[in-house]
């Protein structure tokens, strides 16, 4: 029997199939599907609203202009997803900061996570698939935890990270690729 999460991608890559042949109702079926958990992760990084919104609008314009570059050997529809508006808000994030002349790297404090869904705007307690990620990263040690949340969530680069924690640049990259692998195996078997 296949896994949700398997069937769910198979769908995503359909929808992305007829997105690349300009369907409406397939990107809006995306679209519905996705938007929430990406604006997020977007909000997330960048702390408003209006800014999120932007990014969601030219997130969502790259996808329908280039809907027919995805490459399903490269990963699932839903990574890729991310990892386009993961990198559109931190480029957004960093342009403003070096227009506003910030040098701060963070507002969070060390006990602080940007992976907070109830912190969110429009977004409640975590339920669902966001529900089992939410609680996955909460069962990793907090060193690994802490990495990823500030790589992925805080859309800090590896060298900011290590600044922050006061931490070898090689030792936050080991943290994130054993949490990744530890999220990895708690994803595959949740119980």
């Amino acid at each position: 029997m296949e896994s949700s999460a398997e069937s769910n991608e198979e769908l995503s890559a359909g929808l992305v199939s007829r997105i690349a042949r300009g369907d409406e109702e397939a990107f809006g079926t995306l679209y519905d599907a996705l938007s929430p958990r990406l604006f997020g992760l977007v909000c997330a990084i960048l702390a408003d609203a209006a800014e999120a919104e932007d990014v969601m609008q030219e997130c969502f314009l790259h996808v329908w202009n280039n809907a027919h570059r995805f490459d399903p050997a490269r990963g699932s529809v839903t990574t890729w997803l991310f990892l386009l508006f993961r990198s559109r808000a931190i480029d957004r994030r960093r342009r403003h900061r070096r227009r506003e002349g910030h040098v701060e790297l963070s507002g969070m404090t060390e006990s602080s996570s940007p992976f907070d869904l109830a912190t969110v705007p429009g977004q409640g307690a975590p339920a669902g698939e966001d529900g089992i990620i939410h609680a996955a990263l909460h069962d990793l040690p907090e060193d690994q935890r802490r990495a990823i949340d500030l790589a992925f969530f805080g859309g800090l680069t590896h060298h900011e990270i290590a600044t922050q924690l006061a931490t070898p640049v090689g030792t936050i990259k080991a943290r994130i690729r054993r949490g990744l692998m530890r999220l990895a195996s708690l994803l595959a078997d949740p119980a």
